[in-house]
């Protein structure tokens, strides 16, 4: 099995919050290295990594740092 090292997850109208949760939990136990979940209606973004204690919420014009998965 090939794991991304990133999953980025579009959130719409149809999608129930714990299929979410169970997709993020899955996607971090098989080691992907960050997971960031957009909504657009709200224009807002949760990011997730393994290493981080929180999820990180970012909303309006906040930039996400991607050097850590995507080298520049």
């Amino acid at each position: 099995m090939i794991i991304p090292d990133m999953v980025i997850e579009v959130v719409s109208p149809n999608d129930k919050v714990t299929e979410l949760d169970n997709k993020i939990d899955a996607y971090l136990a098989d080691g992907v290295r960050l997971i960031i979940v957009v909504n657009p209606q709200s224009r807002k973004a949760i990011v997730y990594s393994p290493d981080a204690e929180q999820p990180l919420h970012l909303s309006g014009a906040a930039q996400i740092d991607l050097s850590d998965v995507i080298p520049i």
